[in-house]
């Protein structure tokens, strides 16, 4: 079933052989000053990525609509809002079997204010 729904998109059928266990298509992120963040998980056709092209998508929504934030984020996560700022980290670069992160932080209408590269352990 996930193959003739993955034909009708255009995904093609190599794709399907490299699935990431336990990671849904698409995650929400409520956040306490009511914006919301999604992570949306999709392939792109990349024989030189690490990822065999899996990409995250970062996005924010709030009451005056939805900001792309990232458009490849790998392992996105520890969203964290305060005084309208908006903090989370993404995969950047793998040494000696280690995914490194950056931090970033964004201002309430998702422009970058920060970007804090080479973090071992983000959370």
């Amino acid at each position: 079933m996930l193959a003739a729904a993955c034909a009708a998109l255009s995904i093609p059928g190599a794709l399907l052989a490299q699935p990431i266990a336990g990671s849904p298509a698409l995650s929400e992120h409520p956040l306490p000053d009511g914006r919301e963040i999604v992570v949306e998980r999709y392939f792109v056709e990349d024989d030189y990525s690490e990822l065999k092209g899996w990409r995250e998508r970062v996005t924010m929504s709030d009451a005056s609509g939805t900001h792309e934030l990232e458009v490849d984020c790998k392992d996105a996560g520890g969203f964290a809002a305060r005084g309208g700022r908006l903090a989370l980290h993404c995969g950047q670069e793998r040494v000696a079997g280690t995914l490194l992160h950056a931090v970033i932080v964004y201002d309430e209408v998702g422009r970058q204010l920060h970007y804090i590269e080479h973090c071992r352990d983000p959370a």
